[in-house]
């Protein structure tokens, strides 16, 4: 994809060479930023269990009849056991495609089998559902 925009850019007459170098340096500059406060954020001691409990007794949680989240990464807080629980009080569970610019969709959660790897690692519906328009709450 960089290299796409890259390209496009350098067959763009008004696109000096010059700004071409930001461009390519900026767009390195982002990745050693993101790597960065990646691995500031493993540094940070996180009490899984303490944040669940606070999840499940909260309003929100008890009041929602459906619940959108992402499938966790392993650099994220395990979202696992949140669909469980969630299917277990039969609530909707949601789960986030994403498409081509920036578009997202909603697609309900059924089973882990359902779900396949995107090319960055992220499990996301297969698609072969309808999404699901109507959201209170994400």
């Amino acid at each position: 994809m960089k290299e796409k925009q890259l390209y496009i850019a350098k067959q763009n007459k008004d696109f000096e060479p010059r700004a071409q170098n930001l461009f390519y340096y900026g767009e390195k500059m982002k990745r050693k930023i993101r790597k960065s406060i990646l691995n500031l954020m493993k540094k940070i001691p996180i009490n899984e269990e303490s944040l669940y409990k606070k999840l499940f007794e909260s309003s929100l949680w008890n009041d929602a009849k459906t619940v959108a989240l992402t499938m966790s990464t392993d650099d994220e807080l395990n979202t696992m056991p949140i669909i469980e629980r969630g299917l277990a009080e039969k609530k909707q569970i949601l789960i986030p495609k994403t498409f081509a610019k920036g578009k997202m969709e909603f697609f309900e959660f059924t089973s882990i089998n359902d779900l396949c790897k995107t090319k960055f690692g992220i499990l996301e519906p297969n698609g072969e559902q309808e999404p699901i328009k109507k959201m209170k709450l994400i």
